[in-house]
């Protein structure tokens, strides 16, 4: 089997919990006085729903109506608003925490009971993987002096990613990457050594992080005091015990960058050493400190989930003048901190909502009382469902998906699906089909599959994918079989791909009969199949990939991915390429590449 595509590059995975945290500042600045919320200006682009990672592909000038079965009909096309930055916001929710309520893949037994034995014993799967192990090493060792520095850097994840760093000559040449010339590469050195196992790559990542290592080539000071920040970052998503120690006189060093000193507190977040939550404390209340810093401590609390701290978090909510950011970070930590059991805090959070004079503050709140559960969060998310405004109503839906799962109850989802009978507005559908997703429910999963195959809008079939990955059912495969090979959008078709490669086990032969189709598919397209591979753990796309890295005169673009498909094949660590800064040790490994990860700190 062998695939000859030509692969586009790959769209920079959207990370870090601080773009979240400074999006959702600027939602905070913009909301509106009040819960009426109106459109933003007719200027602004429609936000996209999380895609996992997929790029956004190239449109093709090739018809390829020839290619494909009769479309799937659809229903008239839904109104299309131009949503404002609370409407933008839900997105960003949803793809920082998709994580924490992605299912595991099905069983292959369930998924294909057809399937024969050797496919469906796992052990024969890891034994097949292993052996192409030494061919893997060998070519991913090569890739590591590619001259080409998207391969090199893509070389050195996936090294770690397959647990091949042990090997001596192997960890020289990954290191040796921490001097490369091309930022980018040293930036992937960085991150390869926070995934990689063992003390070698802890030593290394230490010695960025407090500062004893000599960069080269020689960096100005911004590039210093960068780099540091971010090998703190990486240092903090192993649970390094140290440090606390290193970051000590940075955290409080107010002459650093702002961008820079807010990083460093999250860091001591995501270490996950509850002996810094009063650290953390004191910078959320301290009125002289910035409001990203601010913002960025109180982010690190919930990263503890320390419950001791939910008071002072719920403090911050409590008292009005606080910076909108701040209340906005503390409106999202609360759902970390906080439970159903206690009732004096839900029923603050219940009168911090109604008093909230920030849009973005108050339907953040909203989210968190969906997690947090119980009967006053309940009430309180009912009242926010009969407002008039879709604007407010979008999160009070998210959150009723939320009560849904906590209490298993299928009555609940009754004001989903009476509202999803009747909008009319395209970012609202695509909401409630989320929300649906977010039930976990199995008596969502044919309503769901029904409303996602007949949308008219590219945008509500994919928020009908992620709904349907939420929901985790067998009988999900087969809608996104469908759109993958038939739908007439590649956005759809990419989002399609994902979603199969996440939860069927046996979804490699689909992906690649795709790859081989007659379609005219666009570079980005072809790229996310290619790394969809990667997301199957299938070893049998092993030679398919090894082969493609073989071949001379495909582009970076190409090679790249396949590299980091390698990778993925071999990392048995799941945790979906949505969780930006999540649970710690997650945090970016099935990420594409880290060039933007660091773009607030540009």
């Amino acid at each position: 089997m062998r695939i000859s595509v030509t692969i586009a590059a790959l769209r920079p995975a959207c990370a870090l919990v601080l773009t979240v945290i400074l999006a959702a500042a600027a939602a905070a600045r913009q909301g509106q006085q009040g819960l009426g919320g109106g459109l933003g200006p007719a200027t602004k682009p429609v936000p996209q729903l999380p895609e996992l990672d997929t790029p956004k592909p190239e449109p093709t000038s090739v018809p390829d109506s020839a290619h494909r079965d009769p479309p799937v009909p659809r229903a008239e096309a839904e109104d299309r608003i131009v949503p404002d930055a609370g409407q933008a916001a839900w997105r960003l929710w949803l793809a920082r925490n998709f994580h924490l309520f992605e299912p595991p893949p099905l069983d292959v037994s369930d998924a294909h009971s057809g399937l024969p034995p050797h496919l469906l014993d796992p052990k024969l799967r890891a034994r097949s993987r292993e052996l192409y192990r030494p061919d893997v090493d060998a070519r991913l060792s090569v890739l590591l002096r590619d001259p080409d520095d998207r391969v090199r850097g893509a070389a050195a994840v996936s090294l770690a990613r397959a647990g091949l760093v042990d090997d001596a000559a192997d960890a020289d040449a990954l290191f040796a990457l921490l001097a490369d010339e091309q930022r980018r590469v040293r930036d992937q050195a960085l991150l390869a050594a926070s995934l990689a196992e063992g003390s070698a790559a802890g030593y290394h990542l230490l010695r960025f992080a407090a500062a004893s290592e000599e960069l080269r080539p020689a960096p100005t000071e911004s590039d210093r005091t960068r780099t540091r920040a971010l090998a703190i970052l990486f240092a903090s998503l192993r649970g390094e015990p140290l440090l606390a120690q290193l970051v000590a006189d940075l955290v409080c060093d107010r002459r650093l960058a702002t961008q820079y000193r807010a990083l460093v507190v999250q860091a001591l977040g995501l270490a996950g050493n509850p002996a810094v939550a009063a650290q953390l404390a004191a910078i959320a209340r301290d009125r002289g400190e910035p409001a990203l810093v601010r913002a960025a401590a109180v982010a690190a609390l919930g990263s503890l989930k320390d419950r001791s701290a939910a008071p002072v978090v719920v403090a911050l909510l409590e008292e009005r003048d606080h910076d909108a950011e701040v209340r906005a970070a503390a409106a999202l930590a609360v759902g970390e901190l906080v439970v159903a059991g206690d009732g004096d805090l839900v029923r603050a959070l219940v009168r911090a909502r109604d008093r909230e004079g920030n849009a973005t503050v108050a339907r953040f709140l909203l989210l968190s009382l969906g997690r947090i559960g119980g009967p006053h969060a309940e009430i309180e998310i009912e009242r926010a469902l009969e407002r008039t405004s879709a604007d407010e109503r979008v999160f009070a839906e998210l959150a009723q998906g939320l009560i849904a799962r906590s209490s298993g109850s299928p009555q609940k989802l009754a004001p989903l699906v009476d509202a999803l009978r009747a909008v009319r507005v395209q970012d609202e559908r695509c909401a409630l089909l989320c929300a649906l997703g977010l039930s976990a429910l199995p008596q969502a999963v044919d309503l769901v599959a029904e409303e996602t195959l007949k949308a008219g809008a590219p945008e509500v079939r994919r928020a009908g994918i992620v709904a349907l990955q939420l929901l985790g059912k067998p009988t999900c495969l087969s809608v996104f079989q469908k759109l993958l090979l038939d739908d007439d959008a590649p956005e759809v078709r990419v989002q399609a791909a994902r979603a199969l490669a996440r939860l069927d086990p046996a979804a490699a032969s689909t992906l690649v009969h795709a790859l081989g189709s007659s379609r005219q598919r666009a570079t980005g397209e072809r790229a996310a199949l290619i790394m969809s591979l990667g997301f199957t753990r299938d070893p049998s796309v092993l030679e398919p990939l090894l082969d493609l890295l073989r071949e001379r005169g495909h582009p970076s673009q190409e090679r790249e991915a396949a590299t980091l498909a390698l990778g993925l094949v071999y990392d048995t660590r799941r945790a979906a390429p949505s969780a930006r800064i999540g649970e710690a040790r997650s945090f970016v490994r099935e990420s594409s590449e880290i060039a933007s990860l660091l773009a607030l700190a540009e």
